[in-house]
């Protein structure tokens, strides 16, 4: 697979003491995300912590899709909850990928919980953060709550 030969190559990097930068790092959690291995992609993303490695925005975004990918949303929330917390810019698509996470897993609360944050937290939400957050109460039969 190809993002088991990325994580080998990350891995090589690491052994051999190469620099490894967050670019590097994103590309990896990207190849995780994408085929739909969301515990390696927060494998990658800890590794990155611990070795120093500066995350960001692209970093956790991306682990936050590849656990809401696979319906983790509490994952999600957790690595969103980290963001806030570290005071690291929380951008709409971030934000949305966190209500859809919650959407797929039918936990409707959750998701208005994130879109409330947002606005909280002047994050700006659209179309799609309403969306998601109305589908997810519609899922769950609790239309009014969208309303």
């Amino acid at each position: 697979s190809m993002w088991g030969r990325s994580l080998e190559l990350l891995g090589s990097m690491w052994r051999e003491q190469m620099a490894v930068n967050t670019v590097i790092g994103n590309q990896a959690i990207t190849a995780c995300q994408r085929a739909s291995e969301w515990a390696r992609a927060l494998d990658v993303l800890h590794l990155m912590v611990e070795k120093s490695v500066e995350i960001g925005t692209t970093s956790c975004g991306a682990a936050i899709q590849a656990c809401g990918q696979a319906s983790m949303w509490g994952r999600s929330l957790e690595l969103l909850g980290s963001m806030w917390r570290e005071q690291m810019a929380v951008n709409t698509v971030i934000g949305n990928q966190a209500i859809t996470a919650c959407q797929r897993a039918s936990e409707w609360a959750r998701a208005l919980d994130v879109l409330h944050l947002m606005v909280e937290k002047s994050v700006e939400i659209g179309t799609t953060s309403c969306g998601a957050a109305i589908q997810a109460c519609g899922q769950a039969s609790m239309w009014g709550r969208s309303l």
